[in-house]
């Protein structure tokens, strides 16, 4: 008999993160601190290329800077959470809450500003994996809540109510 723990599995199988940075220097930084600390890495400098890494690989969690290259950050959020609920933190030099508020609006999941700590960085994605383990069930945890007639389905990401689904933009879910 082989007992595996959950932490032994993610050992193993590492989360894949996508890092979407327009500067060669801070893409190959960001991706090496990843990769020393048990993450998989797909990078991209442009949206375009990121929106095409993002479908090919479905990666565990985004990290985008919201200035690129081709479109807005924004975009990028908006074109992403039209067929997806990945993770997306959202790593910019734009300091001002206006800011930081419309990028959480428009879906994506945390916001961190430059200059960051390696240390905060790290802590920011493995709090996006618990959420995500959360929502897949992980740890004998159910991934369905329920309340009355709402039903939501976090793994499948989807909501009902009295058994008929809804269809919510990514804000509303």
């Amino acid at each position: 008999n082989i007992e595996i723990t959950i932490e032994e599995v993610r050992m193993v199988i590492k989360s894949l993160c996508l890092v979407v940075e327009k500067d060669t220097t801070e893409r190959n930084v960001i991706s090496t601190l990843l990769k020393n600390n048990n993450y998989r890495c797909i990078t991209a400098g442009s949206g375009e290329i990121a929106l095409m890494e993002a479908f090919t690989h479905n990666p565990d969690m985004i990290l985008v800077n919201i200035d690129l290259p081709d479109m807005h950050g924004m975009e990028f959020i908006q074109r992403i959470r039209k067929w997806s609920n990945i993770p997306i933190m959202v790593l910019s030099e734009r300091i001002e809450d206006a800011e930081k508020i419309h990028a959480l609006d428009m879906g994506a999941d945390d916001y961190m500003t430059k200059p960051f700590s390696t240390g905060e960085l790290l802590a920011r994605f493995r709090v996006m994996q618990r959420h995500l383990a959360l929502a897949q069930g992980e740890n004998g945890l159910a991934s369905v809540f329920e309340n009355g007639d709402l039903k939501i389905d976090f793994a499948k990401g989807c909501a009902y109510i009295k058994d008929e689904e809804i269809h919510l933009t990514p804000i509303e879910y």
